[in-house]
């Protein structure tokens, strides 16, 4: 909007971000909390002074720490914590310091988004974009095909619908650009708090089901041709890779050890089929996972895969109203299938270290679902946390990994791969890691 972003704007977000008085994700308060102090001398310098050995502390800009508006938002904080969150400010009165500003928000329909003359780095390149939300899969490829959309979002269709743009468009005599890499870790989380069945609390039970589970196929069948099967929460592509490769414990498809492991545990087929505990106990697994195509295809290979070796699932799937509400997504009985981008130090710490239940103590925020709890993990995350040397972070990696093949508190499952379709004519896209639209000043239209 026109007014200088300066040191004040980043020690507001900071003070926003530490307030236990409002309800923030503790994932996403981790580098705050890390802050014992800051200062700003003057409007272009902080000086912050960290309780400790912090490996993030090089670059502090997270969405703990993005610059927020005091000129905007100052007032709000100060008036009301309850109403801060509710603020126009959010939606259709954003302001940032990014190189488009918010023209305008129609919820359910499309945000339009004008270029800003005075980005910092030059005005961009293309003078609108629009941005349409399409929620419908189908909609969305129908959209594209006829040539009201460019692209879409990473995630926002099916690996196999993706395909059917680039196929349709080079049909049309057209030359898409397709962009192809590795994405999210998917995985079970194992509910550690009194599941059902109460057998889900041996790791034999777990490392069994993971024995009883082609996972190759089931990556092949969500990516035909780019599936990969994950043993661990970093794959083969990822620069640590050298680090923890000899940590990693494959676990094969395999249904004689998957069946030795289950009579180890002391579970046996009943009539049925199904394996039971001698009380009579059936293993039928409650599975939750979020509505969408891909999940309920990946839901139904599991599903039946272990109905052919003995176990049975009873799949929930989860809209939006259940997905957003905290307390209710962290209930489940058993399983809940999700997938995490950003495999950052922060990111993987807050799956393992136990401050991350959620409780409603700190009102149900946190990545640690589960609420898996480890003495042994949260030293590891700990001490990770601190490692300054990657020579210091490389055992430490190998031993988070070594854990979580020991303890399995959650199953992983595959990486997904995402496959970017760009029509022809939008050029200079180039996503990275956890963000397709970091560098949109320098898109241009041919």
């Amino acid at each position: 909007d026109g007014t200088p972003v300066t040191a004040r704007d980043f020690l507001f977000a900071w003070k926003v971000a530490r307030d236990p008085d409002l309800t923030i994700d503790t994932d996403r308060r981790a580098a705050a909390q890390e802050v014992a102090q800051i200062e700003a001398p003057d409007d272009f310098t902080l000086v912050i002074d960290w309780r400790r050995p912090y490996a993030a502390g090089n670059a502090p800009i997270s969405d703990t720490f993005s610059p927020l508006p005091v000129h905007l938002l100052e007032s709000a904080y100060e008036t009301s914590k309850e109403q801060f969150w509710r603020s126009p400010y959010w939606t259709q009165e954003f302001v940032g310091v990014g190189p488009y500003r918010l023209v305008d928000w129609q919820p359910g329909s499309h945000v339009l988004l004008e270029a800003y003359d005075r980005f910092y780095a030059g005005r961009p390149k293309i003078d609108r974009l629009t941005i349409r939300f399409i929620p419908n899969e189908d909609a969305l490829v129908v959209h594209m095909l006829a040539g009201a959309v460019d692209f879409a979002d990473t995630g926002s269709l099916h690996f196999e619908q993706s395909l059917l743009v680039k196929e349709g468009w080079e049909r049309a005599g057209e030359k898409p650009t397709t962009i192809a890499r590795s994405g999210s870790w998917r995985y079970a989380w194992v509910q550690s708090r009194d599941p059902t069945p109460r057998a889900l609390l041996d790791v034999r039970v777990r490392r069994g089901l993971l024995y009883a589970l082609d996972r190759q196929t089931l990556a092949d069948a969500q990516f035909p041709g780019l599936g990969l099967a994950a043993d661990s929460f970093l794959g083969a592509d990822d620069f640590r890779w050298d680090w923890i490769r000899d940590a990693v414990a494959p676990i094969p498809y395999d249904l004689r050890r998957a069946e030795e492991l289950f009579a180890d545990a002391g579970l046996l087929r009943g009539p049925d089929g199904v394996f039971a505990t001698p009380g009579g106990e059936r293993m039928a697994f409650p599975a939750w996972i979020s509505t969408g195509p891909q999940n309920e295809h990946e839901l139904a290979i599991v599903g039946d895969q272990w109905k052919a070796f003995g176990v049975a699932i009873e799949p929930t799937f989860l809209g939006p109203q259940i997905s957003n509400d905290r307390q209710r997504r962290v209930s489940f009985p058993a399983l809940l299938h999700s997938a995490i981008a950003t495999r950052t130090t922060d990111a993987l710490g807050a799956l393992f270290h136990s401050s991350g239940c959620p409780t409603e103590a700190n009102a149900w925020t946190g990545s640690n679902w589960g609420c898996y709890s480890s003495v042994p993990a949260d030293q590891i995350v700990d001490r990770l946390k601190a490692a300054l040397d990657p020579e210091d972070q490389r055992p430490l990696y190998a031993a988070l990994v070594r854990h979580h093949a020991e303890n399995l508190p959650m199953l992983p499952l595959y990486f997904t791969s995402q496959l970017l379709v760009v029509r022809e004519g939008l050029t200079g896209i180039n996503p990275s890691s956890t963000n397709q639209s970091w560098n949109v000043a320098e898109w241009d239209v041919a």
